[in-house]
């Protein structure tokens, strides 16, 4: 896992750590931090050790998958949380196989002059990079995209927005992505709205039914933006629902 050594990166790796997956958690100038973290995980029960690569570096990406391999036998996923950005519509990882919601895509890819003003910078860089990027895969409805993960369509933050389900060893983490904010907000009140929900009425019916989900499976659950502790499980409450954290 990329950027794991702190913030939202290492919230992640714990939380697929107590699913069940080995972890490489790589770091590009904290070590130190990335240690804590791995001490974490190996103090919790499950296996972790700290890799240092520069992601925008192809060689020492290289490297960081090859150590990954030798040391678990296989790589079943890669979580990209590091943050490197380059200028304009520059691939960096020309290679990679783009897998998108078919909802998405097809809204982000509709002619710039459909879009609301304030998204079209963002859909103007998505339709110069895709048009040239040989291998993206759309996919519908609920899919499995990789091993252990599948989609799980969230429509309502954009028009195509999904969440995943993780699965490792009999147990499974959703990852709602922006189904909801800030959990002592928007679980307690799930019929408010963000300002930055494409679909904000759609947004609300989403977010209800993934923890209504979630409760009915007994699935873990996590959010891009709750802060921390941000895994945990969640429970009706009242009108609302509460969250408990691992």
């Amino acid at each position: 896992m990329t950027g794991a050594s702190s913030g939202i990166g290492a919230a992640i790796a714990k939380a697929l750590a107590a699913a069940g997956a080995g972890i490489a958690v790589n770091y590009r100038s904290g070590e130190e931090a990335a240690e804590a973290v791995v001490a974490a995980i190996r103090a919790d029960g499950g296996e972790a050790f700290a890799i240092q690569a520069d992601v925008s570096r192809e060689e020492e990406v290289e490297r960081m998958v090859a150590e990954t391999v030798r040391r678990f036998g296989t790589l079943h996923v890669l979580v990209a949380n590091a943050g490197v950005q380059k200028d304009g519509a520059a691939q960096m990882f020309p290679d990679a196989e783009i897998i998108v919601p078919a909802a998405e895509l097809k809204w982000w890819t509709q002619p710039a002059d459909s879009i609301p003003q304030p998204r079209r910078g963002n859909a103007q860089l998505v339709q110069s990079t895709l048009a040239t990027w040989k291998n993206v895969k759309p996919v519908d409805g609920e899919a499995d995209v990789a091993p252990g993960i599948r989609a799980i369509p969230a429509f309502g933050h954009t028009q195509g927005h999904t969440a995943h389900l993780i699965s490792s060893g009999g147990k499974q983490l959703l990852a709602t992505a922006d189904a909801t904010n800030i959990y002592s907000l928007f679980a307690k009140h799930p019929d408010w709205q963000a300002a930055f929900d494409h679909v904000p009425d759609l947004a609300v019916e989403t977010r209800k039914k993934l923890f209504d989900r979630a409760i009915a499976e007994k699935w873990m659950v996590a959010g891009y933006h709750w802060g921390l502790p941000n895994v945990g499980t969640i429970s009706k409450d009242g009108s609302g629902y509460a969250f408990t954290a691992a």
